[in-house]
């Protein structure tokens, strides 16, 4: 999903505030937020496929370069990256920017708990896109998609989660925010 200006000027406060140094985002699309987060963090890794809209690679590629900034592309399956980056990351990541595949964000949060060398404990995840236009307000009568039941099921995950705190940003489309405790 293409994130707009507020997103990234959010994402852009929360990297500053928690004096990040190793941003990882799962999920880049055009590549837009990844450079703005490389805007403000030494080092950026994005994690996409590009499956989905398969055109968006190149638009992603050029601007980073364009851009000039510090953000390396791993283009490979989200958990497949994750479970790469826990045996090679040298230093764990201390702010995650997860848009990413809906039904997989239990997963990616799990990853990032239970991992240490992957995920610094005193990092912060932000996760886009939970308020998911409303929808997680409305039974699944209402909507109940696929990626509408996924969000509402990782919030519910996060909010009963007595490991972590959690704040969700009515930014655009809900931005959560996860620390460990």
């Amino acid at each position: 999903m293409l994130s707009g200006s507020l997103s990234a000027s959010t994402l852009q406060s929360l990297i500053r505030l928690r004096g990040a140094k190793n941003v990882l985002e799962i999920g880049t699309y055009t590549g837009f937020t990844a450079i703005a987060m490389g805007a403000v963090a030494p080092r950026v890794v994005t994690v996409d496929n590009f499956k989905a809209e398969p055109a968006s690679e190149n638009v992603c590629r050029e601007a980073i370069k364009m851009a000039e900034v510090n953000v390396s592309i791993m283009k490979m399956d989200a958990k497949e990256a994750l479970n790469t980056l826990i045996t090679d990351v040298k230093e764990p990541f201390d702010f995650v920017f997860i848009d990413g595949d809906k039904k997989e964000q239990i997963d990616y949060y799990e990853l990032f708990l239970n991992n240490t060398n992957l995920f610094d404990p005193k990092g912060v995840i932000a996760v886009d896109n939970t308020l998911w236009y409303s929808r997680v307000f409305h039974g699944d009568e209402k909507i109940g998609d696929e990626d509408t039941v996924a969000v509402r099921k990782f919030n519910e995950h996060v909010r009963s989660d007595p490991r972590t705190f959690v704040s969700i940003l009515p930014v655009r489309d809900g931005i959560t925010l996860i620390q460990r405790v």
